[in-house]
């Protein structure tokens, strides 16, 4: 830090074990007419609003998931403008709820040049910090893929709707058995190239409905033994190792490969046959991937859709 004068280097105070820092920290009461006020003092950082974050934090607040003592704060700066926490004051404003915040007040303004620096943590990062599951990466997409497919959002997954890691966890502690469901789903992927946490999703699904069936409809499909050419689950698995020597740009997108793998089990568990070509067509006018029937934690999945533009898979 230089000296304003010109006159050298000005010592910095963060390091100094003496200085009175000139701000008050302390957990707060934020009401809706409160957070109003406060963004009406100005925002120091001149963001914009991402309102998909704002609805999600909105939907963490009417579940009853907010906590008091979280350490994130919203920040105040010197001439009362937010410098931090902006989305989190608008979430309380566009609620009808008041909620504890920790709030640091008196801040410089300049402090939005280091603010916000790291990144906040994932669900795969809590699995990891938990230390409960051998494969926390594996068990995390399984469970999110999950979560695309009760929201029927194996297309897009709007911003509005992404899950909370408090949303994650809950459906986990519902679900443990999910975590079963990856050694198939590596076993099929290490042979058809599909990603761990979509199959496991799918198996998981298929386990809801009849698990012996799920078992050997995921072993034929990474092994090929004991089906004849007329089988679903032969004709899927054929299409999807030509998928691999196709150029990238070609490829079948996660949903349409979702597509296919539901309506390969759907005709399996009714004894179907199909002809070779069931698979051959890529869909690509579906707005929605089939639901694997007979799962109720799949529902019909209308109650969780949402507008807005998602994240493509």
């Amino acid at each position: 830090m230089l000296d304003p004068m010109g006159q050298g280097p000005e010592p910095n105070p963060s390091y100094d074990p003496d200085y009175a820092v000139p701000c008050a920290a302390g957990f707060e009461f934020i009401t809706p007419e409160m957070a109003k006020k406060m963004l009406g003092q100005g925002n120091r950082r001149n963001r914009r609003l991402a309102t998909g974050h704002v609805a999600r934090l909105k939907g963490v607040l009417d579940r009853g998931e907010w906590m008091y003592d979280s350490t994130d704060a919203i920040g105040v700066a010197t001439d009362d403008a937010i410098v931090n926490g902006q989305h989190r004051l608008e979430m309380i404003a566009e609620s009808d709820h008041g909620v504890w915040c920790l709030v640091v007040r008196g801040v410089r303004p300049s402090i939005i040049n280091v603010i916000d620096q790291g990144a906040s943590r994932n669900f795969t990062q809590t699995l990891q910090i938990d230390g409960t599951y051998a494969d926390p990466t594996g068990v995390a997409q399984a469970v999110e893929w999950a979560y695309r497919m009760m929201g029927r959002f194996e297309k897009a997954l709007p911003q509005a709707n992404k899950p909370s890691v408090s949303q994650l966890l809950d459906w986990l502690a519902v679900h443990p058995q999910i975590v079963d469901s990856l050694e198939p789903a590596k076993g099929c992927h290490a042979k058809i190239h599909v990603k761990v946490g979509m199959l496991a999703a799918y198996h998981y699904a298929f386990s809801c409905v009849d698990a012996q069936l799920a078992d050997d409809f995921f072993e034929q499909l990474q092994t090929g033994l004991d089906v004849g050419p007329d089988d679903p689950v032969y004709t899927l698995r054929e299409r999807l190792l030509k998928e691999q020597s196709q150029p990238k740009e070609k490829q079948l997108s996660n949903w349409q490969i979702a597509t296919f793998l539901v309506q390969a089990w759907e005709a399996t568990r009714s004894n179907q046959k199909v002809p070779a070509k069931m698979f051959a067509k890529a869909p690509v006018t579906a707005t929605k991937v089939p639901t694997v029937s007979g799962v109720e934690w799949l529902g019909t999945g209308e109650e969780q859709l949402g507008a807005g533009e998602g994240d493509d898979v």
